[in-house]
C-alpha cells in the first residue's frame, strides 16, 4: 500500500486558485511589496516572467523570457531571476537581473548540464559565502528526478557542490533555504499522491530526512493534497517568503499530466518557527 500524508496542520492553505493554468512560482518582498514571480512556459521551454501582487493578483509586469521552471530572489532590492533553458534536450540554467521599470537585462549562462543530463527545476537563497542553488536533474544512473547544488559568491559565478539528494526515488521540485547552520530542502515525493517533503542538511552531502517527531508523526508532510479534492493529487512546486512575521507560499495543484494551477499558503509564524516544526 502506497504511503498517504496529511498536510502540516500548522499550514493554512488560503482557499480558491491564486493563477489559473501557472506552476513554477516564487513570492518575493520588493520595494516594500509582497509580489509573485511567475515563469510561464510551453512544451519544454519558457515563454516569459509574470508579475503579480499577490493580495489582488493585479499584474505589475508581464516580460518575455524563453527560460522557464523558473526561481525568483531579491538581493539589496535588485530582483534576480534563474531559469532552465529547453528541458526536453541537453541545457543550461541562466539568470538575469530585472530593472525596477520592470526591463529584463542580459541573459548569462551560469550552469552548463554536463553530458547526458538535463536541468530542470532551480532554487537559490542565501547563505554563507554567497548563495546557494538546488537543481532538479534528469541523468543516467538514478531514478528521475534527484536534486544537486551549486554555491556562488555572486549569483553569477557557480561551482557544483555537494552530493546527490535522493538518487534512488524521485525527488523534484527542490526549495532550498540557508538558517542557523542548516540547509533546508523542500522537495515533492510521489506516493499515493505528489507531498511536499523536508529534509536538511549541513554540508549538503548528507542528509536528514523528517521521519516525525515528539509532536508529529511521520504521516505529515509540509503540503498534501490529502482532504482537497479540488487540488487534484498534487501540491508541488513550494516556494516561500518571509512577510510580516508570517511565511507565505505558492505551491501547485492539478494531476500531475492535464491540469495545474498556482495557490498559496500562510504559515502564522516565521520562517525559523516553521522549520522547528519538523526539527525542534
Amino acid at each position: 500500500m502506497r504511503r498517504v500524508f496529511d498536510t502540516l496542520p500548522e499550514m493554512h492553505k488560503r482557499p480558491g486558485v491564486f493563477l489559473a493554468e501557472k506552476c513554477e512560482c516564487t513570492p518575493v518582498v520588493l520595494g516594500g511589496e509582497l509580489l509573485t514571480i511567475t515563469f510561464e512556459r510551453e512544451a519544454s521551454h519558457g515563454t516569459g516572467i509574470l508579475v503579480n501582487k499577490l493580495e489582488s493578483k493585479d499584474v505589475v509586469a508581464r516580460l518575455p523570457w524563453d527560460h522557464g521552471l523558473g526561481c525568483a530572489i531579491v538581493v539589496d532590492e535588485r530582483l534576480h531571476v534563474f531559469g532552465s533553458s529547453d528541458w526536453g534536450d541537453h541545457n543550461h540554467v541562466a539568470t538575469a537581473t530585472i530593472s525596477h521599470d520592470w526591463k529584463i537585462g542580459e541573459t548569462k549562462i551560469v550552469l552548463e548540464a554536463v553530458d547526458r543530463q538535463k536541468i530542470f527545476n532551480t532554487s537559490v537563497s542565501p547563505c554563507p559565502g554567497g548563495h546557494v542553488m538546488a537543481y532538479e536533474v534528469d541523468e543516467p544512473g538514478m531514478v528521475n528526478f534527484s536534486i544537486r547544488f551549486a554555491r556562488s559568491p555572486d549569483l553569477v559565478n557557480w561551482e557544483r557542490v555537494g552530493g546527490v539528494f535522493e538518487p534512488d526515488v524521485y525527488a523534484a521540485c527542490p526549495t532550498i533555504r540557508y538558517h542557523d547552520g542548516w540547509y533546508y530542502i523542500l522537495y515533492l515525493r510521489r506516493f499515493k499522491h505528489y507531498v511536499t517533503c523536508i529534509a536538511r542538511t549541513r554540508d549538503l552531502v548528507s542528509f536528514q530526512r523528517f521521519d516525525g517527531n515528539a509532536r508529529w508523526p511521520s504521516s505529515i508532510a509540509v503540503l498534501s493534497p490529502r482532504g482537497c479534492p479540488e487540488e487534484g493529487i498534487n501540491n508541488s512546486d513550494i516556494d516561500m517568503v518571509e512577510w510580516h512575521g508570517h511565511v507565505v507560499f505558492t505551491y501547485c495543484d492539478g494531476d500531475q499530466q492535464t491540469w495545474m494551477n498556482l495557490r498559496t499558503a500562510v504559515y502564522l509564524g516565521s520562517a525559523a518557527q516553521f522549520f522547528r516544526e519538523f526539527f525542534p
